[in-house]
């Protein structure tokens, strides 16, 4: 037995000509037809249950290759702006429901997202509990920093540099910290 619960033969027929009973083969479906055969409408998401590519529903769509959360958003709601994508509201990859959808720029799809830089970017203050309240242009991004562990940090180097002068000056060894 082969899908569709056809022995080969029908099946290769079923392929070909399409159902039996009536109707056409998947590959000889117009666009539109194809797209809505393969979403599962529910009251929440719309499960796109054809092809993917990274959890993302993908087909040919007016002979090319789109993402179908942005056919149907497109059919529906109308065309996304230049320089904006569409974020999933309901971080269902799959999901073609437009309400759950909403288009908006890279940076802000990024920062909403559950990456670990989108985590770090939500954080208000440093693991002691203190507010980042110093911002400082690196390498291409912003870092942020805490001023009391800083200043905390700074003095502990400056204690470990003077008693590496002492030590140095009668000779002896500077002691390693623990």
């Amino acid at each position: 037995m082969k899908a569709l619960g056809y022995c080969n033969k029908h099946y290769i027929r079923f392929k070909r000509h399409g159902a039996p009973t009536g109707g056409k083969p998947e590959r000889y479906l117009e666009d539109d037809e194809r797209l809505w055969s393969q979403i599962k409408r529910g009251p929440g998401c719309w499960l796109w249950s054809g092809a993917t590519l990274q959890g993302y529903g993908q087909l040919r769509w007016r002979g090319a290759s789109h993402r179908a959360h942005r056919v149907v958003y497109e059919l529906l709601i109308g065309a996304v702006p230049e320089g904006f994508e569409l974020d999933h509201l309901c971080r269902v990859r799959n999901c073609c429901n437009p309400q759950h959808l909403e288009a908006v720029t890279r940076r802000t799809n990024n920062a909403r997202g559950l990456s670990p830089t989108a985590h770090n970017r939500r954080k208000t203050s440093c693991p002691q509990g203190h507010d980042y309240d110093i911002r400082l242009e690196r390498r291409g991004g912003v870092e942020r920093r805490c001023s009391r562990c800083e200043k905390e940090k700074r003095r502990a180097r400056t204690e470990r540099e003077a008693e590496a002068r002492r030590a140095r000056g009668n000779g002896a060894k500077p002691q390693q910290p623990a």
